[in-house]
This record gives C-alpha cells, sequence and structure tokens, in this order.
C-alpha cells in the first residue's frame, strides 16, 4: 500500500511512499534518475566502426589528416549542460568542420559538426577548468589555476602518420564526464572511452580498443604526451629573445616502484631520441618544474602556470619510454614527444585494448623516499669539447639530513668520456644539495651522463640522465 496520512503532528508514509517521495525530491533538485541512454555510451558501436574503418582502404587525402584545423578557432558556447554536470558544452568553428558532437542530454542525442570540442566546468571567469578539449588527433586539459600546458596524442605512429578523431558523444553523470570518440588514420583506427573528473587536479581514465591496418611501426606508441621546450635558462637562450625561456615544459619524469628518472629537455640541432629501457615503469610525464614568472615574462601564454601530465601505467603492461626531440625556432609547435612503447607489438586487423589513467594539474609528483631534481645549468668550453653540469637537488629526506651529512654524488659515463670534476655540496638557497659535474668526451663520440646522491651508498636522489649526440669540439 502507498500513502500517506496526518497522524495529527506529523505525516507519516507507507516504506514505499516514502521511496518515491524521495526520488522525486532527487529528480526535481536536477540529479535525476539515470537512464541508460544517458550512462551507455556506445563505446561498443565505435569499436565496430574501428573494425570497419580498419578494413577498408586509407586515401591519403588533404580532409583526412590530422593538422586539419588550421587558422584561428572561433569558440561558441553549444548549450549549458544538465545542472547536476555544472558545465557549458563549447564547439570551436574553423574553415571545415571534421568533428560530429553528439551530446546527450535526458535521453535525447543532439549533434553539431566542430573543428573543436571543449568541456568547461562551472566556476568563475578564469577559474573555471577546461575538463577536455579535444582537436585533431590531440586532446587536453587545463586544471583550475593552470595554462594550457602538455597535450596528449590518441596515438604515435610517427610524424608522417594521419589521424583524427570523427565522431564524439558525451554524456554526464554528475560531475563525472564519460566521452566516447571514434578515431581513423592511415596507421590505426580505433575507439577511445574517456571517464573525466576533477577541477583543480583532473583524472582521465582512458580505455582504447585500437585496430592496426598492418604491424605497428618501430616508432609507434601509446599513451603519448606532446609539449614545447624553445629555450630555457638551463642553456644557451637565441641572441634577440627578449626573456630568459620559453617553455610549457623542462624535464621528463620516470617512475618505477624504487625510484624516479629526469631527464631535461632541449631544443637540439637535429632530430634527437632517447630510450629509457627500465624493467618496470609505473608512470611517466612531462613536467614544468621551474615556476619563476620573470624567466618567461609574457604574461599571455602563461608558461610559468603550464600544466602538467603525467600517465600512470597499469600494472602488467611491460614496456619502455621513449623521449623524441626535434629543432625549433618559432616556439609555436610542440617539439617534444614523450611516449610508452609496450614491449608486445600487436597483430595487424586484431583487436587491442589497453587502459591508463592521466592525470593534468599545476603540481608536480613526489616521492618521498628520494630527493627529487628542482634545476638544471648546462655550460661547456667550445675549444675543448667539456661539457659542465650544474644540479640541485631538494626535497625527499635531503631537509632531514642538515648541512653536514656525508653525501656523495654518482656518476656513470660511457668508457670514452673523461669526468674532470665530481663535487657535492649543500644549497643554503634551496635547502637541498648542488652536485657539478664536468666531463670531457672523444670527438664524434655521443656523450650520456647519469648522476645521483647517496648517503653511505645509499640512494638518495633521483637519477638525472642526459645525452648530446656528437657534441662540437673546435680545435
Amino acid at each position: 500500500m502507498m500513502a500517506c496520512w496526518d497522524t495529527g503532528w506529523k505525516w507519516r508514509c507507507s516504506p514505499w511512499a516514502r521511496v518515491l517521495w524521495s526520488f522525486g525530491l532527487w529528480f526535481a533538485w536536477g540529479i535525476g534518475a539515470p537512464k541508460a541512454s544517458d550512462l551507455a555510451v556506445p563505446y561498443a558501436r565505435l569499436v565496430g566502426e574501428a573494425r570497419s574503418f580498419c578494413a577498408r582502404p586509407w586515401v591519403a587525402s588533404r580532409k583526412q589528416g590530422a593538422q586539419e584545423v588550421g587558422g584561428t578557432l572561433h569558440w561558441v558556447s553549444l548549450a549549458r549542460l544538465p545542472h547536476s554536470a555544472h558545465g557549458t558544452l563549447s564547439c570551436a568553428l574553423g574553415h571545415r568542420p571534421m568533428i560530429a558532437v553528439t551530446m546527450i542530454d535526458k535521453g535525447q542525442p543532439h549533434t553539431w559538426r566542430c573543428a573543436a570540442v571543449g568541456l568547461r566546468g562551472s566556476g568563475p571567469r578564469g577559474a573555471a577548468p577546461d575538463l577536455f578539449e579535444l582537436q585533431g588527433s590531440t586532446f587536453c586539459a587545463i586544471p583550475v589555476g593552470a595554462a594550457a600546458g602538455v597535450q596528449a596524442l590518441a596515438f604515435w605512429g610517427g610524424r608522417g602518420a594521419r589521424s583524427t578523431f570523427r565522431h564524439v558523444w558525451i554524456a554526464s553523470r554528475g560531475r563525472t564526464w564519460l566521452v566516447s570518440a571514434l578515431l581513423v588514420g592511415d596507421v590505426a583506427s580505433g575507439a577511445y572511452r574517456f571517464t573525466i573528473r576533477g577541477q583543480k587536479t583532473i583524472r582521465m581514465i582512458v580505455k582504447a580498443t585500437l585496430f592496426f591496418r598492418h604491424r605497428p611501426p618501430r616508432v609507434w606508441g601509446i599513451p603519448a604526451l606532446a609539449s614545447l621546450y624553445d629555450y630555457g635558462i638551463s642553456n644557451h637562450m637565441p641572441v634577440q629573445a627578449l626573456y630568459p625561456a620559453r617553455h610549457k615544459s623542462d624535464g621528463l619524469w620516470v617512475q618505477t616502484p624504487k625510484t624516479a628518472y629526469w631527464a631535461p629537455l632541449r631544443n637540439p640541432r637535429a632530430a634527437f631520441c632517447m630510450r629509457f629501457f627500465l624493467s618496470t615503469v609505473r608512470a611517466f610525464g612531462l613536467l614544468q618544474r621551474d615556476r619563476t614568472a620573470r624567466y618567461y615574462g609574457t604574461q599571455r601564454a602563461r608558461y610559468q602556470d603550464a600544466s602538467n601530465a603525467w600517465v600512470r601505467i597499469p600494472k602488467g603492461l611491460q614496456g619502455h619510454v621513449v623521449l623524441r626531440e626535434w629543432p625549433t625556432k618559432a616556439g609555436h609547435y610542440d617539439n617534444i614527444v614523450a611516449s610508452f612503447v609496450p614491449m608486445v607489438r600487436p597483430l595487424a586487423h586484431k583487436a587491442w585494448t589497453v587502459s591508463y589513467q592521466l592525470i593534468w594539474t599545476r603540481q608536480n609528483p613526489t616521492q618521498a623516499s628520494v630527493a627529487a631534481v628542482v634545476s638544471t645549468l648546462i655550460g661547456g668550453d667550445a675549444p675543448t669539447g667539456a661539457r659542465k653540469y650544474v644540479i640541485d637537488y631538494a626535497g625527499g629526506p635531503l631537509p632531514a639530513l642538515g648541512a653536514h651529512a656525508s653525501i656523495a654524488g654518482e656518476v656513470q659515463v660511457r668508457p670514452d668520456t673523461f669526468v674532470a670534476q665530481n663535487t657535492v655540496r649543500f644549497n643554503p638557497y634551496t635547502g637541498g644539495w648542488r652536485q657539478v659535474i664536468q666531463v670531457l668526451p672523444l670527438a664524434d663520440h655521443n656523450l650520456h651522463v647519469k648522476a645521483w646522491l647517496t648517503l653511505h651508498h645509499h640512494l638518495l636522489s633521483e637519477f638525472w640522465e642526459y645525452d648530446i649526440l656528437r657534441p662540437r669540439i673546435s680545435h
């Protein structure tokens, strides 16, 4: 029996009436009962479409390129999203819209065609996070208090590979977003599912099912991150540069179960590739550790607030991390790509599924067991070919050791490289320790330097690594 009656001082209802009353209040507050069509974003349907695209012959045309959206994008607000989502769906209008965007609201689909699509959370102007932005074959997020920084690539198949997202489905449940997208390309096609949540720290759980037209090339990688590095205080700035630094990230961070690795970025003279063959990779990312605003100068780009992004690799997925760098002069395009290359290469025309987690934030990941590299200065002597590195470590166990601890600096180089200096001293300005290294490589030989701090043969810091391809030596 579903009924309510008046007892004289309050209303009493039967259990079923109370359930229906609570459900009515729940729906009136804007939360609503989730419908199957609202939450079941058609990921399985996109997997079937990706399989059919992979079976078709690829036609190399400009309409199917990854760099399809060019020039200035004009963002317009499409719809105010449901009250429970607290956000706005925006569409970028370019000269050639390529993406079909479908938003499911109260079980009804609404479709637009956009050059790029964005989801912005609620908040005052300048304090609302960009929860998700998708354009071409890249996507990113900008948390609260951060600026545009690292971008994620749906798939890395080489600089000549062409791919783009074709169809995007969007649904929400409370403050959690569900986005499914179809990717088509000349190397692979696939379906992606993003589960997005957060404000100051945005977390994305990504699931991808890919179909390769052929056996993937050796330069492939998923997941992959892209960023910009033109010049910084660690190396020589251009003569006509107004400010000492211009970069969105200054290093590659790789985490293992016991320690971490840090590789400073640079703008090389020629394309350069650096590989990290580690037994177990837990996470990797492109980080901006130098947040000193006066180094960057410009207020529009806000490089000091560029967002960091790192990937958490699931257990059981083995592989290595590859860092690729290309020369750039204008500083308008990303020239840094860090990707994870799984050990097992997928087969052609077979479904290959991978899941990982992406984290976007202005903060840096910390590891209490080891100190982090907070600064790197690089110099050299052209006549002799000597290279000098000044590395600052801070955090971790260093503050508790004090200024008189017996900390030693370790250096590992190639057999054809001579270590002329290796000193360690306390840095009172950072509360950490500074390591100064000077090496002399042979002419026409690659230079590899690996450094870290120890205390009685116990590891204290991250591993710092730097490679140079045939350093110049004047005679």
